[in-house]
């Protein structure tokens, strides 16, 4: 969870347009399950 979470705020930061929604399969990764 914590690299995926790096993994966006990296992304977000150069990606070079402005990312507005972000889908998931629900993954524990996205979840606090």
């Amino acid at each position: 969870a914590t690299s995926a979470g790096g993994f966006l705020k990296r992304l977000i930061k150069q990606a070079p347009f402005k990312i507005t929604k972000l889908l998931t399969d629900n993954g524990k990764e996205f979840t606090d399950r």
